[in-house]
C-alpha cells in the first residue's frame, strides 16, 4: 500500500504494526511469525522440563525469568495486535 502525503504517521505505523503482526509475505512478518512460534515452543518446551523435579529445581530461577520475559512479550503483542487492528 502505498503511502500519500495526507497518511499520518501515526497510520503509517499502525499499517507497518499491522502487516508485521498479521501478514507472513511480508518480510517482518515471518521474522515476528518464526520468532513468536519459536517463543511459543520454547515456552513449551520449558513447561515439559518443569515437570522433572530435578531439572526444575536446578533451573528454578531461569524458569521464572523466561515465563516472565515471555509473558511480558505475549502482553505486548496482544496490545500491538488491538492498536494495530483500528488503522
Amino acid at each position: 500500500m502505498a503511502h500519500g502525503h495526507g497518511d499520518s504517521k501515526y497510520r503509517v505505523a499502525q499499517h507497518f504494526i499491522f502487516h508485521t503482526l498479521e501478514d507472513l509475505d511480508h518480510r517482518a512478518g515471518r521474522v515476528f511469525g518464526i520468532f513468536l512460534m519459536s517463543l511459543i515452543a520454547l515456552n513449551v518446551a520449558a513447561e515439559i522440563l518443569e515437570t522433572i523435579h530435578a531439572v526444575e529445581h536446578e533451573f528454578y530461577g531461569f524458569f521464572k525469568v523466561f515465563k516472565a520475559v515471555s509473558i511480558g512479550i505475549f502482553t505486548v503483542e496482544i496490545v500491538l495486535r488491538v492498536w494495530a487492528c483500528t488503522g
